[in-house]
């Protein structure tokens, strides 16, 4: 059977400590379609160096300012014709043959999206990573939105269709992305895999180790949108996405998960302020009743957080 062409871009910024494990980690999977592009916003350090070392099995690749991570992810992904896309941060890298093992599971038009495996590696960490988290409800899914980027799959035309990167996200932006594919097409089309396909690397550099307070920025950008009613404007894509929301999906559910599981991580870090808060978002959402959050969802394994919210407020 034909083997989609895959697509990877690695966005990078002075990465010389790690990008030389990147690159041939790309270059060495043996993939016979494969589409390989490097955008690097003007390194002043041996990045580049290594780039032209490795240039001549490149299909692109170019060295200039851009505003970002977001916008070198989107001016590869200009650049790219393969069937399937993925970015490869240049602190990460593939484990030998991942891409066949994604080639392979998108020979079938009706996968979308391959979410599969990684290992979280570095400052003393060795840890398997769950994956891409995907629950049985779609409400579910996009109120948790954890998405594992590095070994997570998506079509090309489907990522053109709602827009790509955005970029005005510099830390999120797969959350925001995986949340706007979840809004325009479901759960149907994902396929899940337990193979390991790359390693995701933690380092003082890193933007997981080192901005942790810029991610919170962002993730309150997302939920003042998931929890406005705003009308939808050309400059939010996940403004618009949640406005076009298939009528089979409840924002009310989504808002109310979300809000459970931001209950539940106030409560382990024994926050009354913010159990008070989410707890009083978790009874509107479930139509003024905590009793009604019961009934609507029927996971066991929320039955701790329900009791929980029900031992600590009068009904």
């Amino acid at each position: 059977m034909h083997l989609p062409k895959i697509s990877i871009v690695t966005p990078c910024f002075n990465a010389a400590a790690y990008i030389e494990e990147t690159i041939t980690s790309v270059l060495e999977q043996g993939y016979p379609n494969l589409q390989y592009i490097i955008i690097d916003g003007r390194s002043c350090d041996k990045t580049v160096e290594i780039i032209k070392k490795y240039e001549r099995y490149l299909d692109y690749w170019i060295s200039e300012p851009d505003r970002g991570q977001s916008d070198a992810i989107m001016k590869g992904f200009a650049k790219c014709t393969g069937e399937v896309f993925n970015w490869l941060n240049a602190d990460d890298y593939y484990y030998p043959h991942a891409l066949n093992i994604v080639g392979n599971a998108f020979q079938d038009p009706k996968c979308y999206v391959l979410a599969g495996r990684s290992n979280i590696i570095g400052m003393g960490a060795f840890q398997r990573s769950n994956g891409t988290d995907i629950y049985p409800t779609i409400e579910k899914t996009i109120a948790r939105a954890r998405i594992d980027q590095p070994e997570t799959f998506f079509r090309s035309d489907v990522l053109r269709n709602i827009g790509g990167v955005d970029s005005s996200f510099h830390f999120l932006m797969d959350r925001e992305l995986w949340i706007r594919y979840l809004l325009h097409y479901g759960l149907d089309n994902i396929r899940e895999c337990s193979e390991v396909l790359a390693a995701f690397r933690l380092h003082l550099n890193s933007k997981t180790v080192s901005s942790r307070d810029e991610f919170n920025v962002e993730q309150k950008i997302i939920e003042d949108v998931l929890f406005s009613n705003a009308k939808p404007t050309s400059t939010s894509m996940l403004t618009n996405a949640l406005a076009h929301n298939p009528s089979s999906i409840s924002i009310d559910k989504i808002r109310l998960y979300y809000s459970i599981y931001h209950y539940e991580i106030a409560y382990a870090h024994r926050d009354r302020k913010y159990m008070k808060y989410w707890r009083a978002k978790v009874a509107s959402y479930a139509k003024h009743s905590l009793l009604d959050a019961v009934l609507m969802i029927t996971n066991l394994e929320l039955r701790s957080s329900f009791l929980r919210l029900i031992g600590s407020v009068t009904l």
